[in-house]
């Protein structure tokens, strides 16, 4: 009686396993299109609740903001869920990483670099929990028109107006890969906030990463 080993092609039993991969173009259309769709529907919300209140006013109330920070943090959500899943698949071979400065250097090197196609440009650390992530070049940022905002005038700036400064309109492109990063520290068994921001203007991205001691 043949084993079924024996029957199998011997070109298919040593051929090296397929490796998919994904275009990158369609990566970043698709986090463009999440971020524009949470926009879209925001103002379908904020339009709906003015008219049905009959206010016509060029703020936001605290309901429309509480609708606009679900939106944005269903985005948050999003990358939470796609960094959990793509970590577990990185690692699964891998040794367990137990120090929090190897987890964050996993993420700096091994994540990136498959999100990216580079690693973190630099990485900077108090000891105390709090890790600063920069990447001079975000890849999905480079491509990006961008018109630096001029530094506001003192005037400017005691009539309350200049104040949002530079890389503002680029927050909303943050929250997803806020998201990657939270849960793939999340399934490294760090538990974390991270935040971003771009203090110089785009391309360049800074991710703060803060620990979130367990409680004993």
């Amino acid at each position: 009686m043949s084993s079924i080993s024996a029957l199998a092609d011997p070109h298919i039993a040593t051929a090296q396993p397929i490796q998919h991969h994904v275009n990158a173009s369609l990566q970043e259309l698709l986090m463009i299109e999440m971020t524009s769709l949470a926009h879209r529907l925001t103002e379908r919300t904020v339009l709906a609740r003015s008219q049905s209140k009959q206010i016509v006013s060029s703020s936001l109330d605290e309901d429309d903001l509480s609708e606009r920070e679900l939106l944005e943090s269903k985005l948050e959500s999003i990358g939470y869920r796609v960094g959990h899943g793509l970590v577990e698949r990185l690692s699964k071979d891998r040794p367990m990483l137990l120090d929090h400065l190897d987890i964050i250097k996993f993420v700096c090197k091994d994540l990136w670099t498959v999100l990216y196609h580079k690693q973190i440009d630099n990485l900077k650390t108090n000891h105390k929990g709090v890790y600063v992530l920069t990447d001079n070049q975000f890849r999905w940022f480079n491509k990006m028109s961008y018109h630096p905002i001029l530094k506001p005038s003192q005037e400017a700036l005691n009539k309350g107006k200049g104040v949002a400064g530079v890389g503002r309109e680029y927050s909303a492109y943050l929250w997803f890969p806020c998201g990657v990063v939270r849960g793939a520290l999340a399934n490294l068994g760090m538990d974390s906030v991270v935040i971003a921001e771009c203090p110089s203007g785009p391309p360049g991205v800074t991710f703060q990463i803060k620990t979130i001691m367990k409680e004993t």
